[in-house]
């Protein structure tokens, strides 16, 4: 009687050894699956951020052009009648901004 009872959970642990191994599998491919659906909005995220500081950016630059003319009845020629000031005058803009789309030299193209 006791060696059957053995022999009975011996044959039952063989057969379920491999749906713990089954199971991992599973769960790793639906993990893998969930990843890759959710990265294109992680880079989008991303694109969608540098998208506004350029907007704001371009509205600082946009702003200190207009002062500028208020201010002098002509356009800026550079970007250093912008940021640095002449005797007396005013700072149109803080600092000349650098593009965030372009990430190799951060320059307007």
């Amino acid at each position: 009687m006791i060696a059957s009872r053995r022999s009975f959970a011996g044959a039952r642990k063989r057969n379920q050894q491999g749906y713990a191994l089954l199971l991992v599998v599973f769960l790793a491919t639906t993990m893998l699956i969930l990843a890759t659906l959710a990265a294109p909005d992680i880079k989008t995220e991303g694109q969608r951020e540098k998208e506004k500081e350029m907007i704001w950016r371009g509205r600082q630059y946009t702003r200190g052009i207009k002062l500028y003319y208020r201010k002098m009845g002509r356009f800026p020629t550079s970007l250093d009648d912008l940021t640095k000031p002449k005797v007396g005058s005013l700072h149109f803009m803080r600092q000349a901004y650098k593009d965030p789309m372009n990430t190799q030299d951060g320059s307007w193209r």
